[in-house]
């Protein structure tokens, strides 16, 4: 901010249409990263599918990033990149949305396709933020430009993975405080059993039980937190003014 030759210059800061595209490039790292993170984990730790299965259930993603990159690059130019980047944003809202209605007895199909709208959506929005915030900088700016955007989404990543890990804690640990209160020790079901061994080993059984319900609803909560995140930007893009990528000028 004081030299006169700063490694990344501050002054792009200043420019209106390069900031848009880092805000929107940030929410990219927000709602991507953690989903990314979670899955996987989720898909092994609670649902119990192999490894390898893990893996295939998590190309669909990028099979549609790839598709949607493909879709970004010729419709750069002819539509409006507000409505490119507020579709990406809606289908990782309707995907996530939908994702926080899964139970633990989730179907394959589900994880497929919301993983192929998760996959466009981020396609969709990756290409024309750059578009935007690269035409609102300089040539000379482009290497500082690119620096300060990749810093702003790394960061939000950062970010986005730790909120979102906070809120499936909390969301879990409230889920887990609702459930206990439903169990009834002095059940016709524990009265039944012929000793306290047996007695010891369903309330054991009932705790893992317990714990897994908790903790998918833990997921539930989180993935309801990124569909509400996913509405912000499309608020942003609904008051951003004038645009202008290429040649084209968009009001």
């Amino acid at each position: 901010l004081t030299s006169r030759q700063p490694f990344l210059n501050p002054k792009l800061l200043y420019v209106r249409q390069f900031v848009i595209g880092a805000i929107l490039l940030s929410f990219y790292g927000l709602l991507q990263t953690p989903v990314l993170v979670m899955m996987p984990v989720f898909l092994e730790n609670l649902i119990g599918y192999p490894v390898d299965l893990v893996g295939l259930l998590q190309m669909p993603r990028g099979v549609g990033l790839i598709i949607a990159l493909t879709l970004a690059s010729k419709l750069s130019g002819k539509i409006d990149p507000r409505i490119i980047m507020g579709t990406g944003f809606a289908l990782l809202a309707i995907s996530n949305f939908e994702m926080s209605h899964w139970s633990l007895d989730v179907s394959a199909w589900k994880i497929i396709w919301t993983g192929i709208f998760q996959g466009i959506g981020a396609g969709l929005i990756m290409l024309p933020t750059q578009e935007i915030a690269f035409h609102g900088s300089n040539s000379d700016q482009r290497t500082d430009a690119s620096a300060i955007m990749n810093l702003a989404r790394s960061m939000c990543s950062s970010l986005g993975v730790s909120v979102t890990l906070i809120v499936y804690f909390l969301s879990a640990g409230i889920s887990r405080s609702d459930l206990i209160p439903n169990i009834n020790l002095q059940s016709s079901f524990f009265n039944a059993l012929p000793n306290s061994g047996d007695r010891a080993e369903a309330l054991a059984t009932m705790e893992i039980e317990i714990q897994r319900q908790a903790s998918m609803l833990g997921y539930d909560g989180a993935f309801l937190f990124l569909t509400v995140l996913s509405i912000i930007p499309i608020i942003i893009l609904l008051f951003v003014g004038n645009l202008k990528v290429g040649d084209q000028k968009y009001e």
